[in-house]
């Protein structure tokens, strides 16, 4: 799930010719971008692709202050000082979720982007797409985008487990279950994660953005 705040905009009539900036269409230069679970798998690929396109700060959170200090040196390596910085908290938890805010309130002003990517379970997942469309139509009046990533099969260490089941589990499914023929990149969810954080997608909320390789549409 992603939210979004947004300039305000005043009330006036659409001029079809509007003169927006190409550009910087797509751009997240100078925002300020949470993402939780950032330091592992896919919530990694989407930190990488929100430094690389030079948010100005990319806060990662999650439970293992190491892998979140190791990550954020990482990626700070050939980039601006600091552009990748982390907090230590247990989002499972009440208390860790209040401790992440009074920690990121003491460092920062404001925030425009937040990026949950702390989900493992189905049940939970589907639970996070509707309070995430609930979220977007309340929301809404205060210039806030909120939408959903749906994503298929990207390898990742969770992904690797399947093995237990066969080598040959990842293949079939790859072959016979997906509409295009071959597994998630870093590029697929990095290009869809900046796509809904970009002025691209000021006109984009409530939606729940399938980034499968056609697994759900598959007949």
């Amino acid at each position: 799930m992603s939210l979004l705040k947004r300039e305000e905009e005043e009330e006036e009539e659409i001029d079809c010719d509007d003169d927006y900036d190409d550009e910087n269409l797509f751009s997240v230069s100078g925002k300020v971008v949470m993402i939780t679970g950032g330091a592992k798998g896919i919530g990694k690929m989407i930190t990488e692709s929100f430094v690389k396109r030079k948010a100005n700060k990319v806060i990662i959170c999650g439970r293992n202050a190491k892998d979140l200090e190791r990550v954020s040196k990482e990626l700070n390596v050939g980039h601006e000082e600091g552009t990748c910085d982390w907090i230590a908290a247990d989002l499972s938890t009440e208390d860790g979720c209040e401790s992440l805010c009074v920690e990121f309130k003491k460092r920062y002003i404001e925030l425009d982007v937040l990026v949950n990517n702390a989900v493992s379970y189905d049940s939970s997942k589907a639970a996070l797409h509707h309070l995430s469309l609930k979220l977007a139509d309340e929301l809404a009046p205060r210039n806030i985008t909120v939408n959903v990533l749906a994503l298929g099969f990207f390898p990742t260490k969770m992904t690797d487990s399947l093995d237990v089941y066969g080598k040959d589990l990842k293949e079939e499914i790859t072959k016979n279950r997906l509409l295009i023929k071959r597994v998630g990149r870093p590029s697929d969810v990095a290009g869809a994660a900046i796509y809904l954080a970009s002025e691209a997608a000021s006109w984009v909320t409530g939606v729940v953005l399938k980034v499968d390789g056609g697994f759900l549409s598959k007949l």
